[in-house]
């Protein structure tokens, strides 16, 4: 006989699960290699929608994969980047211009004689075959595109949602001055796409919580054939081993200096009595940004 107590269980528990069955969820990486540059990064992330230097930024950014490549004639690549480039200063200029906010379209109009004549002059390196020259002021005329796309940006252009009202957000971006016992870090805050991480940040760098914080620094070490023979813990040789992470623990006294961007507002919602201190004992504090 049948446990039927058993048996009703797992025809309830299954018909639960069918019910409750969605479309599977798909997760990628997105296709092609990683975009490493920092500056490329943060020009991508700007919420705008402007083709035209999109498209300019795009192109000139797919070069940097031509610059180093050995196989075919770079230069004819080169020359063709340079001269869309050009074409779309010369010819996309009012479209360009008229999607800048009108109390930022002065100075939108001077970046953008500057970059035609970056632009001019980087289909001139083209031409001669000037790999340091071309590498220079393709790398000026991406950043005068990039200040021309953050001119697009007017106001926020997300909803933050009201449960998160009473935490601090940042609505746009900062920089921040790192001084450190090690050298100077300059980094950008980016609010457009973690407003409330990036405002949690600022927060707590103006409160002076980062001040003579130590932290620790990973940096990338190849694996050397002797990290490959064996594990001292074990004595046994070592398995698969590609590349190890080193992490060396310095200390480095903090000071952050925060200066916000034009186009950021930096929201600091009353401080409750009842928050808890801040309070920080010996070592590092994971933070992502």
């Amino acid at each position: 006989m049948p446990n039927t107590p058993l048996l009703t269980s797992l025809v309830t528990v299954l018909a639960v699960l069918l019910l409750n069955w969605g479309d599977p969820v798909l997760a990628a990486l997105p296709a092609g290699s990683a975009v490493t540059d920092g500056a490329a990064i943060l020009r991508n992330a700007l919420p705008i929608e402007q083709k035209d230097l999109r498209q300019m930024q795009a192109t000139l950014e797919a070069t940097s994969k031509v610059v180093g490549s050995s196989k075919g004639n770079r230069w004819v690549a080169l020359n063709e980047a340079a001269a869309s480039s050009q074409f779309l200063v010369i010819t996309r200029k009012k479209s360009i211009l008229a999607a800048i906010p009108e109390a930022s379209r002065q100075e939108g109009e001077a970046l953008l004689e500057s970059l035609g004549e970056t632009v001019q002059a980087l289909g001139d390196e083209a031409s001669n075959q000037n790999i340091d020259g071309f590498i220079d002021l393709r790398r000026k005329s991406l950043k005068q595109i990039g200040d021309l796309e953050a001119l697009l940006v007017n106001d926020f252009p997300y909803t933050i949602p009201e449960e998160f009202n009473s935490l601090p957000r940042l609505l746009g971006r900062a920089t921040v001055s790192i001084k450190t016992t090690k050298g100077n870090i300059t980094a950008v805050i980016d609010g457009y796409n973690a407003p409330l991480t990036a405002g949690a940040f600022v927060d707590l760098a103006l409160k002076g919580f980062y001040d003579g914080l130590p932290f620790t620094r990973a940096y990338y070490k190849a694996a050397t054939p002797q990290d490959l023979k064996a594990d001292t813990s074990t004595q046994q040789p070592r398995k698969n081993v590609k590349c190890l992470w080193k992490s060396v623990f310095q200390r480095k006294q903090l000071l952050f200096i925060t200066k916000p961007l034009k186009t950021s507002v930096f929201t600091k919602p009353h401080q409750s009595s009842h928050s808890p201190p801040l309070a920080h004992s010996d070592g590092p504090i994971p933070t992502r940004l």
